[in-house]
């Protein structure tokens, strides 16, 4: 039994993918995704998250590259982040596979962060956001010009669970995390476990919430959130 526990664990992994500000995945952190998964390894961990870099937007006034990785890990709650954009917060919308929003018997944890500076940031060609949040409550707004003046749909956020947005009908908290507040990421990691071998495995889950689409973000709708 305490071996099986162990390799369990061992195959936990991080889904991560980060939109720089840059070109070359250099940059900020302007948005993210994060998906914990108890049952799929990674085929090589890695802590180098712009080293597989895909150009998104290339905008004259906001631009954005997308950095991917695979890190093996354990399970966490809390902020991710990398090169924040200074003086800047961040609105972090955890959501839990479960029915309440605790980080407990290796339940899947998808987190999704947005710069919270008030500015106008880009997904890719025609998604755009700017966000704003304080300790209990924030804002996503949604538009379609690169200076976020074409906006139709907001999205409001509480750090109570169950309240404010839900992503994905799952139960979903806030935290808006303040520069002093970030965890670098070899802390956010939790000391990182050995990478396993062998193809990595895919849940159901896995396929549902960790590759949103960024286009499908113009289905907005009041309640549901597609990034």
């Amino acid at each position: 039994m305490i071996q099986f526990l162990l390799s369990q664990s061992v195959a936990a992994s991080w889904q991560r993918r980060v939109y720089y500000t840059d070109l070359q995945c250099k940059g900020n952190f302007q948005w993210g995704e994060q998906v914990f998964i108890p049952s799929a390894a990674c085929q090589a961990s890695s802590t180098d998250y712009g080293a597989i870099c895909e150009i998104k937007s290339t905008d004259s006034l906001v631009q954005s590259s997308e950095g991917t990785s695979c890190e093996t890990g354990q399970q966490t709650d809390a902020v991710f982040m990398t090169n924040p954009i200074p003086g800047s917060n961040y609105l972090v919308l955890n959501s839990y596979l479960g029915t309440d929003c605790s980080a407990q018997n290796s339940k899947q944890i998808t987190q999704r962060t947005y710069a919270a500076d008030g500015k106008c940031h880009v997904f890719e060609p025609g998604a755009f956001f700017k966000a704003s949040c304080t300790a209990d409550s924030g804002t996503i707004t949604f538009c379609t010009d690169s200076a976020c003046q074409n906006c139709q749909d907001n999205a409001t956020t509480s750090a109570i669970c169950g309240q404010g947005l839900q992503i994905d009908s799952l139960p979903t908290k806030m935290i808006c995390a303040t520069p002093e507040s970030f965890n670098k990421p070899t802390t956010t990691s939790q000391a990182p476990l050995a990478a396993t071998q062998g193809p990595a495995q895919t849940t159901q889950a896995t396929k549902n919430n960790a590759r949103i689409p960024v286009p499908e973000i113009a289905g907005l709708v009041a309640g549901a959130l597609l990034l």
